[in-house]
């Protein structure tokens, strides 16, 4: 895909210019929030490929504080 983008359930869309560029709140693997949420279909191969190769991740909500030691922060 030369310029685009592809949702993939929930909040997750990537980006593409001449390739992925972009993924946004990327959840691949596993439950949320304690359990809570799990998501209803597994990510196709192809797109979890898309989501790998992206120059860049923008994650739109910080998790909750047990996971924060996962991610670093610019405030």
């Amino acid at each position: 895909m030369d310029i685009g983008f592809e949702t993939i359930g929930n909040a997750t869309l990537i980006c593409h210019d001449k390739g992925p560029m972009l993924v946004t709140d990327p959840w691949i693997t596993g439950p949320a929030y304690f359990g809570s949420w799990t998501r209803s279909h597994e990510i196709p191969a192809e797109q979890l490929e898309s989501i790998k190769r992206c120059k860049f991740v923008w994650i739109s909500q910080r998790p909750p504080r047990p996971l924060e030691r996962r991610f670093h922060y610019i405030t």
